[in-house]
């Protein structure tokens, strides 16, 4: 009697440890949930590459887990499982099913950390793409705000408005091609698992692209208004130089003089140039 006390004891003893040791397990999975629920929505910002570190601690944390649950069940398989009839009590179909809901638990887990892990491991590629998308647009974008805010120049003759123009449409090309290189940083960031600061960052370059694309386009309108008017300007010019220099031409077979350009022409003329002076201060 006292050998079989004894060893009840002992049993005892066991079965009082194994619990305390699957309970470890049952407390820890809560921590590990919220672990893996603050590395898909953080509270604060938190890096690609530090969610990428997190993601790895919490794999290797999960897996130990995984190692100690397979301890504990051994030791339950070879000890302490009922082995012998009337043995299989409610208190026994207990623990296996602690077992079962930790072993089940513990697998979805680690399986969903690989799999997040794979995904912020692509994070950071991403992040790289649309990172070098930004340090290229950045000074462009900081030197278009720049010329933008020194004004549009104006031209003193035909030929500075024709180079002004020429000038202009080409801002108007880098724009685009700037715009593009945004687009496709954007188009990078979105294929991160959180890509809140990304978008807010786009969105800021968004807006100062669009200011410039606006400011751009009107430049080109006014130069080449400028042009127009500066061809006017000169066609005319040359008109009425001629008509002023002329010499009364020599009477016709019929002995009637040479057409010359009659004094309301002239003074027609003369406004135009007056009117063309006028635009090209506005």
């Amino acid at each position: 009697m006292d050998e079989k006390l004894k060893k009840l004891d002992e049993f005892n003893g066991q079965l009082k440890a194994f619990d305390g040791q699957v309970k470890e397990l049952e407390d820890w999975l809560p921590q590990g949930r919220k672990r893996m629920d603050d590395l898909l929505n953080p509270d604060n910002p938190v890096t690609a590459e530090d969610r990428v570190v997190q993601t790895m601690e919490l794999q290797s944390d999960t897996q130990l887990q995984i190692e100690d649950f397979a301890k504990v069940s051994e030791t339950w398989n070879q000890e302490l499982q009922p082995s012998e009839p009337g043995e299989s009590t409610p208190q026994a179909q207990d623990f296996v099913t602690r077992q079962s809901t930790v072993e089940s638990t513990q697998q979805k887990l680690y399986d969903e950390v690989r799999e997040q892990s794979a995904k912020f491991g692509d994070d950071v590629k991403y992040l790289a793409e649309f990172t070098a998308g930004v340090k290229k647009f950045d000074p462009w974008i900081q030197k278009a705000d720049a010329k933008r805010a020194v004004g549009m120049l104006k031209p003193k003759n035909l030929q500075e408005a024709l180079d002004q123009l020429e000038d202009a449409k080409k801002w108007k090309t880098e724009a685009e091609e700037m715009k593009l290189v945004l687009d496709h940083s954007h188009e990078s960031a979105q294929k991160m698992t959180s890509h809140a600061d990304a978008d807010a960052k786009y969105a800021s370059y968004k807006k100062r692209w669009e200011v410039i694309d606006a400011k751009v386009k009107e430049w080109i309108l006014k130069y080449e208004k400028m042009v127009v008017v500066w061809k006017k300007q000169a066609e005319t010019a040359e008109k009425v130089t001629a008509a002023i220099s002329a010499k009364p031409a020599p009477a016709g077979e019929g002995g009637a003089p040479a057409p010359e350009m009659k004094l309301e022409d002239l003074e027609v003329h003369l406004n135009a140039l007056k009117e063309m002076f006028i635009q090209k201060q506005a």
